[in-house]
């Protein structure tokens, strides 16, 4: 029993050993692209050649470049979509797109039109103020310059003609009808004034009301959005609900219900795991397959890499990178943003230094190798495969390692 249970334990260590190096298979005919970094079952070498390594990504098609049309800001909110075109529909310039709810609009507009009525008469009513003021004014001026005049006359008459106590007399009166003269000369200055200022603010209130009937309804035939040039439309994601816009979902002003993307801006937007940073880089050369057209191999290039990992949902704690990729080709016949698309990222060239990835010890702080005529070294590692690494630093061309013993991770 006791035999048997060595056995049993030699056989699982032995697998498990085939996993943790890459896998363990038959003997096959050897694969001339592969480096060949074995001298023997002791010894491993370093080399020059590609790596074995292929990452494969999913995206979908992106449009670089796109018409945004927003939820118009009518000065209430949220909006509730009347009616939405479906998603894809090809238009032209011009056509109907959406149509929000417009129902609180329409009832101001009868009272803004009647807030206009309501001003213009006012400046009537100011008018004909002015108007009868300047008129009494103007009518007491006249009445007070005759009354003036007459009181000059009055005074001037030669002495001896009247005693002393009447020409008194005559001269207050005369002194009493200049100061009323002249009052009934401010107060038609005070009545065209007054007047014209009444009427100015009359003219302000109009003018304020006009606007705003303006404005409601150019609002208004702002709830309609149209196309702004010939185009496919595509209708964007309602965040609160997680899928699509449609009839009946409110929207908030400078909100994007629909979009017109340029489909000669189509590019490729994929997701690396952050369990795999590290294995793509921006220049790196890529080939595309739209799941619609399997058999369509499409050439592409790595342009940018984000730095950061982002969450790729609410309940999950996965965590990738963005990966944009410029395609070579680009069919508007065929494409179309959305579209689900495979990646198969290639290798960097034939002209790395690699080490079998059987030599790395992980165990530390920073991996490092052991030289078969030394002791240990660090080493700064690139990409790796299931077979080998890239070497950045810490060993040469030549260079003969020591495969690491795992059996006691195993255990």
């Amino acid at each position: 029993m006791v035999a048997f249970q060595r056995i049993l334990y030699t056989s699982l260590a032995a697998a498990a050993l085939c996993l943790t190096v890459g896998g363990c298979a038959a003997p096959t005919a050897a694969d001339p692209d592969a480096p060949q970094t074995e001298v023997d079952d002791s010894a491993l070498v370093v080399v020059r050649g590609a790596l074995d390594s292929r990452v494969l990504l999913t995206g979908e098609l992106v449009a670089g470049d796109a018409e945004r049309l927003l939820v118009p800001n009518a000065n209430f909110w949220p909006v509730s979509l009347r009616w939405l075109i479906e998603d894809g529909v090809q238009v032209k310039a011009g056509d109907r797109l959406a149509e929000f709810d417009g129902s609180q609009l329409v009832s101001q507009l009868e009272s803004l039109k009647s807030g206009v009525v309501t001003a213009v008469t006012g400046i009537l009513s100011a008018r004909s103020k002015a108007a009868s003021d300047l008129d009494a004014a103007e009518f007491q001026l006249a009445q007070n310059k005759a009354a003036y005049d007459k009181a000059k006359l009055d005074v001037d008459v030669p002495e001896g003609l009247i005693s002393g106590q009447e020409m008194a007399q005559r001269r207050l009166a005369y002194e009493k009808a200049s100061l009323e003269w002249a009052q009934s000369r401010d107060a038609v200055t005070s009545a065209e004034n007054t007047g014209a200022e009444s009427i100015r603010l009359e003219e302000i209130k109009l003018r304020k009301a006009e606007r705003a009937l303006v404005r409601a309804r150019e609002s208004l035939d702002a709830l309609t959005l149209t196309a702004p040039r010939d185009g496919i439309v595509l209708v964007t994601i309602n965040r609160q609900e997680g899928r699509p816009f449609q009839t009946g979902d409110n929207a908030w002003p400078g909100l994007a219900v629909v979009t017109l993307p340029d489909l000669e801006s189509l590019r490729v937007e994929a997701q690396l795991f952050d369990v795999d940073d590290g294995k793509v880089s921006v220049g790196q050369v890529v080939q595309a397959t739209l799941d619609a057209f399997p058999d369509w191999k499409i050439d592409g290039v790595v342009r940018s890499v984000d730095a950061i990992a982002d969450g790729i949902g609410a309940r999950s704690t996965r965590r990738s990178f963005r990966i944009d990729i410029e395609l070579s080709e680009i069919d508007t016949a065929r494409m179309r943003p959305g579209m689900s698309v495979k990646v198969e990222v290639l290798g960097d060239g034939d002209d790395q230094l690699l080490l079998p990835r059987r030599a790395v010890d992980w165990s530390g702080d920073s991996p490092q190798v052991r030289l078969v005529d030394g002791g240990a070294v660090p080493v700064s590692l690139g990409a790796c495969s299931t077979r080998h690494c890239v070497v950045e630093s810490g060993v040469t061309e030549g260079d003969r390692l020591a495969a690491v013993d795992r059996t006691a991770e195993i255990r």
